[in-house]
Parts: C-alpha cells; structure tokens; sequence
C-alpha cells in the first residue's frame, strides 16, 4: 500500500469511528438534553386572589402573569392538605400524607429521628436522581431536622436554606432567649433565627431572606446548565414573621393597615424574585424546554376563631383559608409551563392536585418502572395536550385524622366535614353555589351517599397519623413526651381508619 492509499484509509478510519462515536455517546448526550428541567416554585401562605391574574387582586404580580402566559392556570389547582408541613410531604412524595401518617407539621428537632417524612418514602428528588438529574433544594424544608432527614440524605445534591418550618427575613441571631416567663417560645426553638445551611454547613445571609434563595437558586441553574436539573424552590413568603423591605411596605401604605400592607409587600418581591428566575432561564436558554410549575401549599391565613388577628390574605371569593377544608384552604394558586410540550397562554378548568406534579415530572423525565400503585397523582400531560379527554380525577380526597376531619370533592360537588365548625357534615353543590354558602345537613342527596363510600374506600388505603403537632411536641422536650410519640405510632398502625356514615 503507498503512502496516498495509506492517508485515505486512515482517513475512512477516523471517519467511521467518529459516526461510531456519535452513534453511541451522542445518543446517550441527545436523550439528557431532550430531557426537560423540572422547577417547582412553591410559596407558603398565598391568598387565594393575591395575585393580578385574579380578578379580585388588589397587587400587581407581572411574573406571575409571564409564567402563566407561556404556561396554564389551573383554575381548580389543589393541594393535598391545608397547611405546610403535610401538604409539602405529600407534593414531595407524588403520595397522599395520609398513606404513611404524616398529617401533621414535624417539629425542628434536630436530636430526634422519629420526627419527620418517613424514610421509607421515595421522593420526587430521588427519582429524578435517579434519572440523571442534577438536584437542588433552596428554602424551606420542614421534613425533619434530624440528620437521617437532611435534605442532602433525601436525593438532593444541593441546599440553601432552613429545616425548619420557617425563618426570619433580616437576620440570623442564635443570642436571643428562648424562653419568657419561663415558657419556651414556639418561634424560637423552632429555628426561626438559626443560621442558614449551604450543604452541610451554616452560614449567614445579607439582605432580604426571598432574595438571598433566589441568588443560589439561580447561581445553581448557572452551575448545571449544561445538565438536566431539577430545582426545588421553597419559599417562605409570604408565611408570618409579616417581615419586608420598607421601600415595599410604603409602596402599599393605602392597604388598609400595617399587617396587610406588609403582607402585599412580601407577595410584591415573591413575584420579583420568580421573575428574575425566568429571566435567568430565558438568558440560559432553557426556558422552553422547562418544566415549571408555581403553586402555594395551601390557603391563605384567615381571621378564624382560634386566630382571628390573621386576616392578612384575601382568599376571594373562596370560603376560609389556611387549615380548613374549605376551599380557601385547599384551593390554590396553581400555574404550570412547558412551552415545548404543551399550549401557552390557557385556562384549565377540572381539577388538578398537587400529588400530580411528582408523576408528571417523573414521566417527563422518562423514569420507568414506577408501580402505578406507588402514586398517587396522575401524568397531566396527555390531558393537557388534548391527547386525553375528561378530568384528571373523579375525586380528590382530604383527610385530618388529627381530629377526625374529611373533605371529598369532585368536579361539582363537595362533602366535608370541618372539626373546628362542629360535627357536622356538609354537603356543598359547587356549581350552584361555589363559594360554599348554602350547605346541606340532613337528607344527603345520592351523590353525597356515592361520595362518602368512594372516600371510605381510598381511606381504607391509609394509616392513622402517626406524630404530635409540632406546637405540642415542643410543650417539652423530655423523654415522656418522646416515648408518647412513639406509642402512638405503633397504635396507629395497628388502628383501623374511621369512615364516613351518612343517611339517606
């Protein structure tokens, strides 16, 4: 062979092996970069009609209507209980709190492995690990303060933020008392003034709390955006301490009073911060092909009877709020958008849960061999692309066996049961009367009756809570209150769930 033959076959040699090379790794490259990344914007304590996407709003949120542009609003968004901690076990599970008994808030207890989101739960991080998804968290976790429950032990890669159920917005100060009148302060031991952690050690923020998680969420979509990723945004506004900038609280001095003027502050840099982030997706590229959704985990705080000076959030024209299984507490504000797979710009009127974002990530992001039985959500996507008719759900269910309280509601009607107003059961026709008005009590109509046994059925599926309240938890942190937390675990699951009985 000469040299000129030589150099040709050399150069059909590279050629081949550079297809094989292609053929083999690009494929492997293409299939991560086809996968989209999965964002979920999750605040705490939003009203209902805080947001100008409502026609009640009295606030201008332009994040929130571009996200909702190149996205849908859920007009009928729910989350699966109405308060933090349970809501955000059951979001992060893609299962219903009540399947393993966590329908309360865990305390911050770093000492005690027993308080928090049961190990044995898989979470939407850990699937998506598992998947080739970077991960990161930044805020709020509440799913245990222990190491075992370390967020960094849970399928997240990365963490900015707090463990506990909240925090102050300006500072981190570990000098103040803990006690006052010899009584521990519920705000205190539950962390609200610890450092920060970044991975596994503490730090200290400057500024405001909302802008200090948007900066590391966004330094963490810069660092892996090349990759897949999954960012979990876990705000705490507009949650009390009523904590903002001041050039905000006087931007809304005509609210009415300083609690509501404050409150629509904290909403106004929410919106600021989700914008800044969807810029910063938009100069990346990765807009598009961006899962997002952006919900609150549960309904705003509400003048009740146990807690008539919160009456901050506007809930319009829902009825209640926070902790109750009306529709203030459970209806949410619920955007969701993923301009390369589904429309821009739309309304979505049956009703979506908050259970259905961990399957619906999971199958966007091709996971396979998940039982069906091990979720409880649904994959929105063929009924967003118009691929599947109907509603999502038949029913979506509640439950508080805390005290022994219950909703069941479908597309049109509504039974529940609130402790709090009496040991009565209502019986709500929603679309005759969607704001909860006009109940029935006695003389059940037959859907009430079909209602009832369909949540009998799915509760049969479910153990009873298994943990204290973190407000009676933290009543003491001796041993006796431990020893009681653990027995009535084992009770609970020995215990047969309560069900429902109507009469015709």
């Amino acid at each position: 062979m000469n040299i000129q033959n030589l150099i040709q076959f050399l150069k059909r040699m590279f050629f081949c092996c550079g297809c094989l090379f292609l053929f083999f790794f690009g494929t492997v490259g293409a299939s991560q970069i086809d996968k989209p990344n999965i964002i979920v914007i999750l605040v705490d304590d939003l009203g209902y009609a805080d947001h100008s996407l409502s026609s009640h709003s009295t606030i201008k949120t332009p994040g929130l209507e571009r996200l909702a542009r190149s996205g849908i609003i859920f007009d009928a968004g729910f989350v699966s209980h109405p308060y933090c901690g349970p809501s955000r076990a059951g979001l992060l599970t893609g299962r219903h709190q009540a399947r393993f008994g966590m329908e309360t808030n865990p305390s911050y207890s770093p000492y005690d492995s027993y308080h928090g989101l049961p190990l044995d739960e898989k979470l939407l991080s850990e699937y998506l690990s598992e998947s080739g998804y970077r991960t990161g968290i930044f805020g709020k976790w509440h799913m245990g303060a222990a190491p075992e429950y370390h967020p960094l032990n849970r399928g997240f890669d990365s963490f900015y933020g707090f463990l506990s159920g909240g925090h102050d917005y300006f500072q981190v100060d570990t000098t103040r008392a803990h006690t006052k009148n010899g009584q521990l302060l519920y705000s205190e031991i539950e962390g609200a003034t610890l450092p920060l952690s970044k991975g596994t050690s503490t730090v200290s923020f400057e500024g405001y709390l909302t802008d200090a998680l948007t900066t590391e969420a966004i330094e963490f979509i810069n660092a892996e955006s090349e990759n897949p990723f999954f960012l979990y945004l876990s705000y705490n506004a507009p949650h009390g301490p009523l904590q903002a900038p001041k050039e905000l609280v006087d931007k809304y001095s005509d609210a009415g009073d300083w609690a509501r003027a404050t409150y629509l502050a904290m909403v106004d840099s929410l919106d600021q911060n989700v914008e800044r982030l969807l810029k910063e997706l938009d100069r990346n590229g990765l807009y598009d092909n961006s899962l997002i959704f952006f919900l609150s985990d549960n309904g705003g705080v509400y003048a009740s009877e146990s807690r008539r000076h919160e009456n901050w959030a506007n809930n319009f024209p829902l009825r209640g709020g926070k902790g109750s299984f009306y529709e203030g507490g459970i209806r949410v504000p619920f955007i969701a958008s993923w301009p390369a797979k589904w429309p821009t710009g739309k309304r979505y009127s049956p009703m979506v849960s908050s259970l259905d974002i961990a399957t619906t990530a999971i199958a966007a992001a091709g996971f396979e061999g998940v039982p069906e039985s091990a979720l409880d959500g649904v994959d929105l996507t063929p009924y967003l692309t118009g691929k599947v008719s109907g509603s999502p759900h038949a029913y979506l269910f509640w439950r508080s066996a805390y005290n022994n309280s219950f909703a069941v509601r479908s597309n049109d009607s509504k039974l529940l049961l609130n402790a709090a107003s009496g040991n009565v059961i209502e019986f709500y026709d929603l679309k005759a009367d969607p704001t909860e008005s006009n109940t029935v009590t006695s003389s059940f109509p037959r859907e009430a009756m079909v209602m009832s046994e369909a949540w009998n059925q799915w509760n049969l599926g479910n153990i009873e809570n298994a943990s204290m309240e973190a407000f009676e938890y933290q009543k003491t942190r001796d041993q006796f209150f431990r020893d009681q937390a653990e027995a009535l675990q084992a009770k609970a699951l020995k215990r047969k769930p309560f069900q429902i009985k109507l009469k015709p």
